[in-house]
């Protein structure tokens, strides 16, 4: 039989969509049976892709290991507007205006580098010792969000028409998609919203090499270990 309780290391999970981080975090933890587990870099529950998953001493690592760059593909539509600056949210605004693919190019160029980004309002960060989403639902206004520096290595569009595009972005850690899609439209004084995002790689950890969570509940099933491409080790 095998002890996951031995274990230590970084699982490459992906995390399907409609799920947050934390549910796949909770669910590995009553899999595997073990008490110390944590994920490694937030995805909404619209997103999808490669999630860190900690276990054991592992938990320590995620923090060092993970400070490389993240890439991610995202699908963006252009004309309207939500309050989470994704397809989940609360409609906001509609408009007409259509796409430019030379201005639109011009003006990721203002995005690349380093640069300090706003926080979104909905998200996991905390103010005061609160979630700033959980302030958003309460309707509670943040006079002015927190920013964090960011680094834009690489941005490309592709697929484009005049209502919607898909963006490819190289960056630093703590960058958040949506809020960089939702400057873009407000420096073309367009409403654009990401309504599909997956997330590529993390550091070492890519796509490739990840597991889903049938494939990873298989493994227990059968009474096999956790190794090769899936599974960091952590001695």
């Amino acid at each position: 039989m095998v002890f996951y309780s031995d274990f230590h290391g970084i699982i490459n999970l992906y995390k399907p969509v409609g799920v947050t981080s934390t549910d796949c975090t909770n669910w590995v933890k009553r899999l595997l049976n073990i008490k110390k587990v944590g994920h490694g870099g937030t995805l909404d529950p619209f997103a999808e892709g490669v999630l860190p998953i900690g276990i054991n001493k592992g938990t320590k690592l995620l923090e060092g290991y993970l400070q490389g760059t993240k890439s991610y593909i995202g699908h963006v539509t252009c004309g309207y507007k939500t309050d989470t600056l994704d397809s989940e949210g609360t409609l906001e605004s509609v408009s007409s205006k259509s796409l430019d693919f030379d201005l639109l190019n011009q003006s990721l160029k203002q995005f690349q580098g380093t640069f300090f980004q706003e926080t979104p309002k909905f998200s996991a960060r905390k103010i005061k010792g609160k979630r700033m989403y959980k302030l958003a639902r309460q309707g509670i206004e943040i006079e002015e969000r927190p920013k964090r520096e960011v680094t834009i290595h690489s941005i490309k569009v592709s697929n484009f028409s005049k209502g919607e595009f898909t963006i490819e972005v190289e960056c630093s850690k703590g960058t958040y998609i949506r809020q960089l899609i939702s400057d873009i439209g407000k420096s073309l004084d367009l409403d654009l919203t990401l309504d599909k995002l997956i997330r590529q790689k993390v550091a070492g950890l890519q796509m490739p090499d990840s597991i889903n969570h049938w494939d990873l509940m298989k493994l227990i099933q059968d009474n096999q270990a956790i190794s090769g491409k899936h599974f960091i080790t952590q001695e």
